[in-house]
């Protein structure tokens, strides 16, 4: 079960979540180099998934939560400016 935008439950079967499901697809891809970004609670296992994630400005106050967790960074811009924003933090 994950809460999301203060409102919303997503049921989940165990161990599928967006982390799960980007580490396939990164893997099917044979992808390098992966960002991910999110700015809800249901995105918390995408940007844990051990690739370089975004949490934009936005973000609900519960994903802020994971400000200098590993390969996290929290950008100040929201929307598509902070996804442009963590990519270029990851990229220097």
């Amino acid at each position: 079960l994950v809460y999301s935008s203060e409102r919303d439950l997503d049921v989940l079967p165990v161990g599928i979540d967006k982390g799960a499901a980007a580490r396939f697809l990164a893997a099917y891809l044979g992808a390098e180099q992966v960002y991910t970004s999110g700015d809800s609670n249901n995105d918390r296992a995408l940007l844990t998934a051990g690739f370089q994630g975004i949490v934009v400005g936005n973000a609900e106050p519960a994903l802020k939560t994971l400000d200098g967790h590993a390969n996290v960074v929290l950008a100040k811009a929201s929307f598509a400016a902070g996804v442009r924003e963590g990519i270029t933090h990851w990229r220097s």
